[in-house]
């Protein structure tokens, strides 16, 4: 048997218990279903601090009856409001009529959008528009940090919900979007009811919604939409006005691949001849896209290793390119080709490999050199090969799979004569690069000559290659090039980050040297005049370079017109006073005196006979 302080505590606990359902009960503890909805006192800290019971079932710390799971999560959503651009899905919340009445119509907005419960038994919140006056603002919408498309969207106009709820006569609320067609500060957007549209820029677009009251900012939130044009794909392989151009290495391929170590290179321009870097490539292979960053520079190296056929000794396979600028122009291509399998080891091809010095003025210095490939093998093979065969000694570091390095070529006299040309050592010094005085005619190796010289490989004279002669697989047919540069490379045509000069605007290669000038506008150095020739000038916009190609501009020559005009006389000459309309100029014409007495006219002779009939008629 309980004793009575027992019961009297059992009898205090239920009273309170009581007590306590009857106070909370009588607070309304419901949520409510808006999409992000920020508390306005959750600007400076994520707690709520001094929190009602009301805002203590917003943020979860009760549930009951009226506060399902739906209504936590929200409620989370509400302290949480500083997080820019929440993702999260939300459902547009049901209206009542009263609230119809008060905040306009709501137009485009679905009856069947109402709170649901995601997480619960499926029943969702009461829904109270207008609570008490302890209940403070907050915004509802739709908006979220997404990417749109041009097909998504009619006329490029976009349509979102935001309101105010728990609104007061000293809440307002403002709209502001942001892009490349607006000032910096942006245009404010006019609601129809609860409903905004606007139009898009292409790329970036911000929508700030501030909360204010008695005209202070309270709260404020941007969402970021991007709006892109649709890109290309297998059905429509153009798109935009001028889509970009695309060149690999399997253009007019039609020859099967042995090499399962495909290294697929792709460039890609705008239609103003500007390279697209990697990051507007997508390259994918057999349906997967390739996501390792590629090697290279504006040509880009990618690897395709080829698994061995599933039946037989071949198997076609599907290599796709899409290219894009900013700008909305896209291009598609679509490559199929078939893997020919090889076992390892075996011979899949046949290189040629050269070594050329036209840096140091000696040309070609070996050509010629064939060598034949093997599944697996490395580009790094082929070189050692090729330089046991001309007899050079290669010095390098690192193994032929892994970290091969080439340092230098030695052999008898190699450099023998060796002289840099002038035109490339005035280049050398407008770089800022170091001469060394380093060098020796029996071998041509790294810092010979300048602090950035070297040996780098070419492919099929043009491809630089992003990586070492290790990570490099070549194909049957390929021609391999060692060039010796001075300059880190950017007196054989390669891209350099070192130096003061961007570029050398030519290239010391094959033996001999071509010229490659970026000119700029032409311009008028000296105008023409009526008797002078003018000269026009178009300099090379490279920093550094010197290079001017000029052009004379014959003279104009005189263009006159009458300006003047003192008619003669019988005791004074006249004249004609011509000025050139260009230059001012004149020139004088004289008219003559007029004679002292003027001439009788000649009377015509009088017919003495009847004129002959010369007919012959009767």
């Amino acid at each position: 048997m309980k004793s009575k302080k027992t019961l009297l505590i059992i009898a205090i606990l239920t009273l309170l218990a009581a007590f306590g359902a009857v106070s909370v009960s009588g607070l309304e503890m419901v949520q409510p279903a808006n999409p992000i909805a920020f508390h306005s006192d959750s600007i400076e800290t994520d707690e709520i601090k001094d929190a009602s019971p009301q805002d203590k079932a917003q943020s979860g710390d009760r549930k009951d009856s009226t506060s399902d799971k739906k209504g936590d999560q929200e409620g989370k959503a509400k302290k949480d409001g500083k997080n820019q651009g929440n993702e999260s899905e939300y459902t547009e919340p049901e209206v009542s009529e009263d609230q119809k009445d008060q905040d306009g119509d709501i137009d485009g907005l679905n009856e069947n959008d109402e709170a649901s419960d995601d997480e619960g038994d499926g029943e969702t919140a009461e829904e109270t528009p207008f609570p008490g006056d302890n209940e403070e603002a907050s915004i509802a919408t739709d908006l979220r940090n997404q990417t749109i498309t041009v097909k998504q969207l009619k006329e490029d106009t976009f349509g979102f919900y935001a309101y105010i709820i728990n609104p007061d006569k000293e809440t307002t609320l403002k709209v502001k979007i942001r892009n490349d067609e607006t000032s910096l500060n942006g245009r404010t957007l006019k609601a129809d009811g609860k409903n905004f549209k606007t139009k898009l820029a292409m790329q970036a677009n911000y929508i700030t919604l501030y909360l204010k009251k008695n005209n202070e900012i309270v709260y404020q939130i941007t969402y970021k939409i991007d709006y892109i044009s649709d890109k290309a794909d297998e059905d429509n392989q153009e798109i935009g006005e001028h889509p970009p151009t695309i060149k690999t290495n399997l253009d007019g391929r039609t020859k099967n691949i042995k090499n399962r170590n495909f290294i697929f290179t792709v460039s890609a321009k705008t239609y103003r001849d500007e390279y697209l870097t990697y990051d507007s490539i997508r390259v994918s292979f057999d349906g997967k896209t390739i996501k390792t960053t590629p090697t290279g520079m504006n040509t880009y190296e990618y690897d395709l290793y080829f698994d061995n056929p599933r039946i037989g000794d071949t198997e076609k396979h599907k290599v796709t390119v899409l290219a894009w600028d900013n700008e909305g122009n896209s291009r598609f291509k679509a490559y199929t080709v078939t893997y020919e399998y090889s076992n390892e080891g075996d011979v899949i091809g046949t290189v040629t490999v050269n070594v050329d010095a036209t840096t140091i003025g000696l040309g070609m210095v070996a050509t010629g050199a064939k060598y034949e490939i093997k599944q697996d093998e490395p580009a790094a093979a082929a070189v050692i090969a090729a330089m046991e065969e001309y007899g050079f000694t290669p010095n390098y570091s690192g193994s032929v799979k892994t970290g091969f390095y080439l340092r230098g070529l030695s052999g008898g006299y190699i450099a023998n004569g060796a002289k840099i040309p002038s035109t490339l050592k005035e280049k050398i010094k407008d770089d800022g690069l170091n001469m060394t005085g380093q060098h020796n005619k029996n071998r041509i190796a790294e810092f010979d000559y300048t602090e950035g010289s070297g040996w780098m490989y070419t492919v099929d004279g043009s491809l630089y290659p992003g990586r070492g002669l290790s990570s490099y697989y070549l194909e049957d047919g390929d021609v391999l090039t060692l060039r010796f540069t001075l300059a880190y490379g950017k007196d054989l045509g390669a891209h350099s980050g070192k130096g003061l000069l961007s570029s050398y605007c030519g290239k010391w290669i094959n033996g001999k040297y071509t010229p490659s000038h970026t000119m700029g506008k032409i311009i008028i150095a000296k105008e023409a005049t009526c008797t002078e020739d003018g000269v026009k000038e178009n300099h090379c916009k490279v920093k550094g370079c010197r290079e001017v190609i000029t052009e004379t501009i014959k003279a104009l020559g005189h263009d006159f017109m009458e300006t003047s005009r003192t008619e003669a006389t019988t005791e004074h000459e006249g004249e004609i006073v011509y000025t050139c309309k260009r230059c001012g100029e004149t020139k004088t014409e004289v008219i003559p005196k007029k004679p002292d007495t003027p001439e009788e006219p000649t009377k015509p002779t009088e017919p003495t006979a009847e004129p002959t009939d010369t007919n012959g008629d009767d």
